[in-house]
């Protein structure tokens, strides 16, 4: 409807592409994983703006299996999270 407001929660019907994961994302899923292994229970990821830390969460959920709570302070971090879950692995129910 012209002039109304969906502030971003509408979802198209258009599948969203497939995405392959660059090198240093699988790198960085391998060493999480290897972090858990090992015990720690706190890892920290530090990557620069826009190198996918969001991509590297979805994959890591993709392994690890199970559930995963997203906590943002911005409705819009949520749905990029969600929207990356789904681009990794769109099997993922919504």
């Amino acid at each position: 409807m012209p002039g109304s407001s969906d502030h971003g929660h509408r979802r198209t019907a258009n599948p969203l592409p497939a995405y392959t994961p660059r090198p240093y994302q699988h790198e960085a899923v391998a060493a999480l994983l290897a972090a858990a292994a090992r015990g720690v229970q706190r890892p920290l990821l530090v990557l620069p703006t826009g190198t996918g830390k969001t991509i590297i969460f979805a994959l890591l959920v993709q392994r690890r299996g199970g559930r995963a709570l997203i906590l943002a302070h911005r409705d819009e971090l949520i749905q990029q999270a969600v929207d990356k879950l789904h681009l990794v692995d769109p099997s993922n129910s919504r």
